[in-house]
């Protein structure tokens, strides 16, 4: 299991809602669903296609709350080790279009829209009721102590626009934009804390009778 932030992060959190997707819906007799849902962007599909549903990361943007946030320190590797701090890790926000495709036998457009809208609304449940990622439905390159929080993104229409926009020879399907943060990267290096430097001070009052602080005669 990853013990810290690592790089493959990123990739572990779409395969996390990947597969916890695929194994709350397993009821709905659609087949293999890990190979249903796929990590894919919707212009990457094909009429040859299998998938039902598309999750797409679009979008990675820095978590601003947490940007600035305090280096952390090392636990040392063994007694006598030096404390070693890492740099604050990299905190990010992702974003993920989910959509649902046409699927089985339709006789009616009616049909076929009806049975796309009750899987976005089976996947939207799945989603919501596990919008905390933690412990088992973590994939294994995410740290095993990380908590995600997952959320319906509320600013997402323009977003939607624009995504679709650029798939012209896409028709759109009905898709919704959620937020997956924090997600942390560390940082790889480490740097020994700093030592403080600690002066012995003697003070004390001189006597006149001591003459000078300098040993003179005082004229």
């Amino acid at each position: 299991m990853v013990t810290v932030g690592e790089s493959t992060v990123v990739a572990g959190v779409g395969l996390s809602l990947r597969n916890m997707l695929a194994s709350r819906m397993d009821d709905l007799n659609l087949g293999e669903l890990r190979n249903r849902i796929v990590l894919a962007s919707p212009g990457a599909l094909d009429a040859q296609d299998a998938a039902v549903l598309t999750l797409f990361l679009y979008r990675v943007a820095e978590n601003p709350s947490l940007k600035n946030a305090e280096r952390r320190e090392v636990p040392p590797a063994g007694p006598g080790d030096e404390r070693r701090y890492r740099p604050s890790p990299l905190s990010l926000d992702l974003y993920y279009l989910l959509t649902t495709y046409p699927h089985g036998p339709s006789e009616t457009h009616t049909d076929e829209a009806s049975n796309q809208h009750k899987l976005l609304g089976r996947a939207m449940q799945v989603l919501g009721e596990n919008s905390v990622l933690r412990g088992s439905d973590l994939h294994e390159w995410v740290a095993d102590d990380d908590e995600l929080r997952l959320s319906i993104y509320p600013e997402q229409s323009e977003d939607l626009l624009s995504i679709w926009n650029t798939f012209s020879d896409r028709p759109y399907q009905p898709s919704v934009a959620y937020v997956v943060s924090p997600v942390e990267i560390d940082a790889t290096q480490t740097t020994p804390l700093a030592r403080t430097k600690s002066r012995a001070v003697r003070s004390g009052l001189r006597r006149p009778e001591d003459g000078p602080a300098d040993g003179g005669d005082g004229e």
